[in-house]
């Protein structure tokens, strides 16, 4: 039942620029083809390999998150790759119960503690049909949170700690998430409210890359999970990241 939950549909309208179109063609998603593989798990890291290796990056990182919710099995497999200072990439691939659900690998690049462009490529499953591809500045949101716009997201705190960072938000704030992400304006307006938190436009960019990979419905199941009381964004500094509930169940060092 939670799987299916999670399959929900999320219709992203970014109205930014476009960074890689020139790529689209190379990595649009046949997706008939990769159902039809005997093993996509596999598959998909063959092509995450292949997708580093066009751009010319080595895998410097994994990490397995494991989340256990009301008998669903979550577990979020994050690769860290990287060309140089200025690129990193990042791949993104989450089972349910042991079922491939979705897997993204996304390109950070021009990276500064301002700015950033950030570029998703849909693997597999999901909600994703194309490329989305954006820019991060930090520095035309410096209070994003006190904006007043009716596709605007408020937040309602922001800590970190030796682990990582997490971004809280309250029931009410979940609820106006939700509700943009489903009418297709939640990307840009969560941008707009998450890089106004005093961390590097990197780590924000890996924040919103796995909000894409997860979807609204991930989104929605945490929140119900967690007797609708909130949910957190959680990311470690090697750009591990998962979405937990209630709100203040934020792990020690975050």
């Amino acid at each position: 039942m939670y799987r299916k939950q999670l399959l929900g549909t999320l219709t992203v309208i970014v109205g930014l620029m476009l960074i890689m179109m020139g790529f689209a063609g190379i990595y649009q998603v046949n997706k008939d083809n990769l159902y039809s593989q005997n093993n996509p798990i596999n598959y998909v890291n063959q092509q995450i390999m292949d997708d580093a290796s066009h751009f010319n990056m080595n895998q410097i990182s994994t990490s397995t998150k494991v989340i256990n919710a009301s008998g669903t099995t979550i577990l979020i497999k994050s690769g860290v790759f990287h060309e140089n200072r200025s690129v990193t990439g990042l791949s993104i691939v989450i089972s349910v119960n042991g079922t491939l659900y979705s897997a993204t690998f996304s390109i950070i690049k021009n990276t500064s503690i301002s700015s950033c462009e950030l570029t998703v490529i849909p693997i597999y499953g999901g909600d994703l049909n194309k490329i989305e591809s954006m820019n991060i500045t930090k520095s035309q949101f410096a209070d994003a949170r006190s904006a007043q716009s009716s596709s605007s997201v408020a937040l309602n705190g922001f800590s970190y700690g030796w682990l990582g960072f997490a971004i809280t938000l309250d029931q009410q704030q979940t609820q106006e998430l939700i509700a943009l992400l489903t009418s297709g304006a939640g990307i840009s307006a969560f941008i707009i409210a998450v890089a106004g938190v005093t961390v590097a436009a990197g780590l924000i960019a890996a924040i919103v890359a796995l909000v894409l990979t997860l979807t609204i419905s991930y989104i929605t199941f945490m929140d119900a999970y967690g007797n609708f009381q909130g949910i957190y964004f959680a990311e470690t500094w090697a750009e591990v990241g998962w979405i937990g509930a209630p709100e203040n169940s934020v792990p020690w060092g975050f």
